[in-house]
C-alpha cells in the first residue's frame, strides 16, 4: 500500500518552478523547496524535494538534512505511513550555505482516549513544551474536561511529543491548545477564551 502511494506521489510531484519562485518572493526567502515524504517509524521514507529555480542541489541537501527523527520518539502505528507535503523556505547564509527556516513538518493528532469516548467526555487541553533540535519536550498539560484530566492530558502529551520539526528548530515555552470533541477530535486551537490555565514554564524570561 505504501509502495503504491509512493508511486502516486511521484507521479503527481511536479510543482511548477514559477509557483515556487512566487512563494519565495512572497516570503522574502532566497528559495522555496517543496518537500514530500512518507512518515516512517524512525525516519522519513520516499523523500522527494523540488526547489525554485536557482536553488540547486545544495539547497535540496539542506532540506533533506532537516528530516531525521531516528533519535526522537518513534511514531506509533496510528501516525506512521502517512504522506507529508510541505513547503520549506531557505536563505543563503553569510558563508554561502543554504539555511532552512525552522518549520513544523509533521503534526500527529492526539488519539481520543477510548474510555472517555465511550463516556462522551470532551476536553480542551493546554500543552506547554520546548522545541529542542526539532524535538518537542513537553513540560506540562492542563485540561478542562468533564472526564479524566489525566487521560486527556496524557493523550495530548503523547501527540505533541511526536510532532516533528526541522532539526534546526529551537524555541522555549511554546503553547498549544488541543480540543477533544466527539465531532472533530484532536483539533488544534490557539488562544481560545475557554482554554485551560497555562502550564508553568520552567524558565525565567
Amino acid at each position: 500500500m505504501v509502495w503504491i502511494l509512493g508511486l502516486l506521489l511521484s507521479a503527481a510531484f511536479v510543482p511548477p518552478e514559477g509557483a515556487l519562485a512566487d512563494l519565495a518572493a512572497e516570503s522574502g526567502a532566497d528559495a522555496v523547496c517543496e518537500l514530500r515524504f512518507i512518515a516512517g517509524a524512525r525516519r522519513a521514507e520516499q523523500i522527494e524535494v523540488r526547489c525554485s529555480e536557482g536553488a540547486g542541489e545544495a539547497a535540496r541537501e539542506a532540506v533533506i538534512a532537516q528530516i531525521d527523527w531516528r533519535r526522537r520518539r518513534a511514531l506509533d502505528n496510528f501516525s506512521r505511513d502517512r504522506p507529508v507535503r510541505d513547503h520549506l523556505e531557505l536563505d543563503v547564509a553569510e558563508d554561502g550555505h543554504w539555511q532552512v527556516r525552522p518549520e513544523l513538518l509533521f503534526r500527529v493528532p492526539p488519539q481520543y482516549p477510548a474510555r472517555e469516548a465511550a463516556r462522551a467526555a470532551t476536553a480542551n487541553c493546554r500543552v506547554r513544551y520546548d522545541i529542542v533540535d526539532g524535538t518537542a519536550d513537553v513540560h506540562g498539560t492542563h485540561c478542562i474536561t468533564d472526564g479524566s484530566d489525566r487521560a486527556f492530558g496524557q493523550a495530548a502529551r503523547q501527540a505533541v511529543e511526536r510532532w516533528i520539526y526541522t532539526r534546526n528548530s529551537n524555541r522555549r515555552c511554546v503553547l498549544v491548545t488541543l480540543e477533544f470533541g466527539l465531532q472533530d477530535p484532536g483539533t488544534e486551537r490557539f488562544g481560545t477564551e475557554d482554554a485551560p490555565e497555562d502550564p508553568p514554564c520552567p524558565y525565567e524570561d
